[in-house]
């Protein structure tokens, strides 16, 4: 049951993962991030996930154009390198996958900025 919990709060931006919740250094960095740049929970949960911690870094990352990857493109990642790791025998066809993964994560991001600024 606390897992189900944890899945659909991270899909909300309430918990790092589906694994953890967020530490505190995490969870003040998200309510700053929601707080003085604008951003809804989800997308700042994205951007610290992804390294982005205070509002500096974020206007950094706004400058570069970066598209930090989603919660669902970072656990995907995270299962093909650890089926690596173990050696399972499994193949993955990543670059494909990978490309289009990207693609969606920049469209979506794209997405997300055209309707904060409307």
């Amino acid at each position: 049951m606390a897992q189900q919990d944890l899945v659909k709060l991270a899909s909300q931006g309430r918990a790092y993962s589906s694994g953890r919740a967020w530490t505190a250094e995490e969870l003040e960095s998200l309510i700053t991030l929601e707080r003085e740049c604008g951003l809804k929970r989800d997308i700042a949960a994205d951007y610290i996930r992804n390294g982005v911690i205070t509002p500096d870094e974020y206007e950094k990352a706004q400058k570069a154009d970066f598209a930090p990857k989603s919660l669902e493109v970072l656990q995907a990642e995270s299962v093909i390198e650890h089926s690596k790791k173990v050696r399972t025998g499994l193949k993955f066809d990543e670059a494909p996958e990978k490309a289009k993964a990207e693609k969606e994560v920049v469209k979506k991001a794209a997405d997300t900025k055209a309707k904060d600024k409307e």
